[in-house]
């Protein structure tokens, strides 16, 4: 019965502090993706910048919502990047849902973009990509 109570011990010891993200604080990230004026859905990665070899940390990801708006994520439970540079990678196109209700034809293919924004902790970041063909 001893043993049993000491693993069980053990067991919660380890468990302190599962599922909660070690390193710096994260800070909240969030904003819209436009193309050609119009909300787009797509997916955006904000990849820390490294300031030696190799990369600046893990990316913080997100999709758009149906009214282009985002909310960056680090794992699927902890909202928020890491602070820092980051090179943003904009992946958007034109549902053919909004492109019907509004009459302009949605591109053939996905826009990629490229740009860089610097995530500030403290503070919630918010970022329009204004994107165009």
């Amino acid at each position: 019965m001893r043993s049993l109570a000491i693993a069980f011990t053990l067991a919660a010891g380890f468990c302190v502090g599962c599922g909660s993200h070690s390193g710096p604080p994260l800070a909240r990230v969030s904003g819209q993706v436009t193309l050609n004026g119009l909300p787009a859905h797509g997916d955006i990665v904000f990849q820390p910048k490294s300031t030696g070899h190799g990369t600046g940390g893990r990316p913080s990801r997100a999709s758009t919502n149906p009214d282009g708006t985002f909310t960056l994520y680090l794992t699927d439970n902890q909202p928020g990047a890491l602070p820092g540079h980051h090179q943003v990678t904009v992946t958007a196109s034109i549902p053919h849902a909004t492109a019907e209700k509004t009459g302009k034809a949605p591109p053939a293919v996905a826009k990629v973009a490229r740009f860089e924004r610097e995530v500030v902790a403290g503070k919630t970041n918010v970022f329009p990509f204004v994107l165009n063909y």
